[in-house]
């Protein structure tokens, strides 16, 4: 009786994504890595590879930069 109740669920869930599916809606959360992070993102790896040491601490100096102008070192 359950499994009976779950799969008549099942179905109707289904059939109302697929629908929504054709109007153009789809589920799930939404992308948030854009072209312009990804290009920003492509470029601190760059930065961090050539200046050979890791994102933690490239992102450590640049946040000393952004809070008192200074890098420390």
């Amino acid at each position: 009786m359950v499994m009976e109740f779950e799969g008549g669920l099942f179905r109707e869930r289904t059939m109302a994504g697929l629908q929504a599916k054709v109007r153009g809606h789809y589920g799930g959360k939404p992308r948030t890595l854009d072209e312009d992070k990804l290009a920003r993102r492509l470029k601190v790896e760059e930065i961090y590879s050539m200046l050979g040491v890791g994102t933690h601490t490239l992102y450590e100096y640049l946040a000393e930069a952004a809070n008192d102008g200074k890098v420390r070192g």
